[in-house]
């Protein structure tokens, strides 16, 4: 069958129109399509890039909060290793406790110990050898002589205070010397807090102890431990070197407790020399020499200018040394020497001794029995170790009657 060609063109170009409209009809979709997407793909990543900024912000924020948290972290471990390090240094062994370095003016301590007025430090680490006894009875011969006495119980047993309270019956003192182991105060303020001595005592003052001294040592161990306090050795020898105190007194003793606890380390640094009473025994004499080493250690430590006074025979039972007393008087006589490594010579008061008298035991911890004994032989007593005292420390001595009266046997 045969077509006609002009109807085979006519349907041909029909056939483009369409397929041009239809050609047209997809590249308006496509175009569509692709603004469509490309509009919410924009507005898609936009959104997504934001989300992925606060992220990243919230990350970063995160990263400064935990960077300021590491470092206040590595500045309190430096403290503590530093506090370690310090309680390292001063747990290094526990006999030398105290020895850790001194945060103090070392010259200016030197000079101050070197010129004060004395300070005597009584001490034995063993109780029962007359500690209390020889110092409330020193106390009362240097006031007997003109002199102006302070007189500080460190022994929280309070047998000094009892002592001194008992004897010039004055009431019972609602302040205490544990005030002289903090630096809260001025020195004005503390030299307040001590009790006026009256009558037989006058002119002269007392810091009085109780048991709550015991507590107080402790407590200011512990804060020096922690770092709460960066230095209470010295604390003692601020007020003691002050101008109120040296103006006032001719003479300080302090009535150390039997132990090396803070009460004695703080004597140790206040005081210029040391006194150490002992009975002639062997159990006595051993811990004599061992409180010699404790305070030679402090010596050379901490206090250079410390002078060991010299050792007090106590408790004698008689005119004239038994052949065991002599035995342990040379025993001290050898060994002092190796152990106190000053340069002063040590003396032994062999010549003045306490007796053991009944009339001083009776007034144990009751009395001073140099202001209340009518016995004049225990007022020779001490007179007699009060002035080989006074002379070694060049205290010059008021003019009175010599009421000595000369023991039997002698």
């Amino acid at each position: 069958m045969d077509f006609p060609l002009s109807l085979v063109f006519e349907n041909f170009s029909q056939l483009m129109t369409v397929l041009s409209v239809i050609g047209s009809a997809v590249s308006t979709i496509v175009f569509l399509g692709y603004k469509f997407g490309k509009h919410f793909g924009n507005k898609s990543d936009k959104k997504e890039i934001e989300e992925i900024q606060k992220e990243k912000h919230g990350l970063s924020v995160k990263l400064g909060k935990e960077k300021k948290l590491s470092s206040l972290l590595a500045a309190e471990l430096s403290d503590l290793k530093i506090a370690n390090e310090l309680k390292s240094t001063k747990l290094k062994k526990v006999h030398n406790v105290w020895d850790a370095p001194r945060i103090f003016d070392f010259e200016k301590h030197y000079n101050q110990i070197k010129n004060s007025k004395p300070i005597i430090t009584v001490a034995n680490f063993k109780g029962g050898v007359g500690k209390t006894t020889i110092a409330a009875n020193l106390a009362a011969y240097f006031n007997s002589i003109g002199k102006r006495v302070l007189l500080i119980d460190f022994d929280y047993q309070g047998t000094l205070t009892e002592t001194i309270r008992n004897s010039l019956k004055v009431k019972e003192p609602f302040l205490s010397s544990n005030a002289l182991l903090s630096d809260e105060l001025s020195s004005s303020d503390i030299f307040n807090q001590s009790e006026p001595l009256h009558g037989l005592f006058d002119s002269s003052r007392l810091f009085p102890a109780f048991y709550e001294l015991n507590d107080y040592e402790t407590l200011m161990l512990l804060n020096w431990f922690n770092g709460s306090h960066d230095e209470i050795r010295f604390n003692l020898h601020k007020y003691l070197s002050s101008e109120i105190f040296q103006n006032s007194f001719d003479v300080t003793i302090i009535d150390a407790p039997p132990r090396p606890g803070t009460a004695v380390v703080n004597a140790a640094c206040a005081s210029t020399h040391i006194l150490i009473p002992t009975i002639l025994d062997h159990l006595s004499v051993e811990a004599t020499l061992n409180t010699t080493q404790v305070f030679n250690d402090f010596r050379s430590k901490l206090n250079p200018q410390l002078k060991l006074l010299g050792i007090v025979p106590s408790k004698v039972s008689k005119v004239g040394y038994s052949a065991y007393e002599e035995r342990e008087i040379e025993n001290l006589k050898n060994r002092i020497p190796n152990i106190w490594q000053g340069n002063d010579t040590v003396s032994i008061y062999k010549s003045t001794p306490i007796y053991d008298k009944a009339d001083i035991a009776k007034h144990a911890g009751l009395n001073v029995p140099y202001l209340v004994s009518n016995n004049l032989l225990i007022r020779n007593i001490f007179d007699d170790l009060g002035e080989k005292i006074a002379e070694e420390l060049k205290l010059k001595t008021s003019d009175r009657p010599d009421t000595r009266t000369v023991m039997a046997g002698e």
